[in-house]
């Protein structure tokens, strides 16, 4: 597996549970967004979102196995080896968190790829339409890409170097500036039954039926009542710290949620705003239309899943 933490200074060598306890504390106290990496015989790692320690991870025979809280105490009593540091930002959370939980069964690689060549090799990657992940590493920087299902252009990205993991707009620009710099690759698929992938699906999911809603709606009532729908949804979200916007028909979502079943309940409390609105306006028999139109719209499994956790939860 590649190695995509060595650009990451070594804070301390073997360390002791001692030290890591110490640094879990310091670490809460700063409301620290990232991970700590331990590279010893089994590696581990820790991931926290805004000081709260909320995933343990042990590398076992080239794969990534994610704890269960009653093994967080263990792991730590029994790790040692360098230990690193690095703060993300949410979205840079994100994606860590689908690297850890990916599907490397599988997995491609490549030892000396040119960065401008990257899209064309996954445009021939097989990977049976599922979303993946490519890990890259060139000349000390680490990026992790993600590619959804059966896309060949990576929508988000993360580079992973000596003090932060950066993500936006600006990661994609430099990843295109290596031109044709040999990088070290890896390809990996999403795994079924992981947490964070099924909260990536959901993700990418209930953003394709809201557009497909709104996009309809706007087609009924005008452009000025889906510009007025999105300023209430946006007020809200707001007010509850959440990064999830409204841009016309396209939703913005950077929000960071452990669960599936958290998004959820969010993206339910959301709609809610907007069914509010639509039934006020073209009445509740042409809203349920539009919301089963739009259900239509998405594949299979994106439909089952806004099925389940917002559609069968609207009253």
């Amino acid at each position: 597996m590649l190695d995509i933490f060595s650009s990451i200074p070594i804070r301390a060598r073997d360390v002791s549970s001692n030290l890591i306890h110490a640094q879990i504390q310091i670490h809460e106290k700063e409301l620290f967004t990232g991970l700590f990496h331990i590279n010893g015989k089994e590696p581990s790692a820790f991931l926290f979102a805004q000081g709260k320690l909320f995933a343990v991870y042990k590398l076992s025979e080239k794969r990534w196995l994610n704890l269960p809280p009653s093994e967080w105490e263990g792991e730590i009593t029994s790790s040692s080896g360098d230990f690193r540091a690095v703060s993300a930002s949410m979205e840079g959370l994100r994606l860590l968190r689908l690297f850890f939980e990916a599907d490397f069964s599988e997995a491609k690689t490549n030892p000396s790829l040119p960065a401008n060549e990257l899209n064309s090799y996954v445009g021939s990657w097989q990977r049976g339409d599922k979303a993946g992940l490519a890990l890259v590493h060139q000349n000390g920087v680490s990026a992790l890409m993600l590619f959804p299902a059966k896309e060949s252009v990576f929508t988000e990205a993360a580079l992973i170097n000596e003090t932060q993991t950066q993500t936006g707009p600006m990661v994609i620009n430099q990843i295109k500036a290596w031109g044709n710099r040999p990088c070290q690759t890896e390809f990996c698929v999403y795994q079924e039954q992981s947490e964070a992938w099924r909260e990536y699906s959901l993700r990418v999911s209930f953003g394709a039926f809201v557009q497909f809603v709104l996009r309809r709606y706007e087609e009924l009532a005008g452009r000025f009542l889906v510009t007025d729908l999105g300023e209430q949804v946006n007020e809200e979200t707001q007010s509850w710290g959440l990064a999830l916007s409204l841009y016309g028909s396209a939703l913005s979502n950077r929000q960071f949620f452990e669960t599936a079943e958290r998004a959820g309940q969010t993206y339910v409390t959301i709609f809610d705003i907007v069914g509010k609105q639509m039934t006020a306006v073209v009445g509740e028999k042409m809203a349920t239309n539009i919301y089963k139109e739009a259900a239509m719209q998405i594949e299979l499994n994106s439909r089952m899943l806004v099925q389940k956790y917002i559609l069968s939860r609207i009253g």
